[in-house]
């Protein structure tokens, strides 16, 4: 979710929209996913993006 923030940042147009892929146990395999999963949320919340939508496959 950072380097996302970063180069969204840097790239994107405003009012621009951005996909993300997360796969949670190659972030952190001792927690929850869906724990991984709010804790990167946070993190793009924290650089002013906000997610509209969230797909669990």
């Amino acid at each position: 979710a950072r380097i996302l923030a970063l180069n969204a940042s840097y790239f994107l147009k405003n009012g621009g929209h951005f996909v993300i892929s997360i796969k949670a146990n190659c972030i952190d395999s001792t927690v929850p996913a869906e724990a991984v999963f709010a804790q990167e949320v946070k993190k793009l919340q924290a650089e002013q993006f906000k997610p509209s939508e969230q797909v669990t496959l």
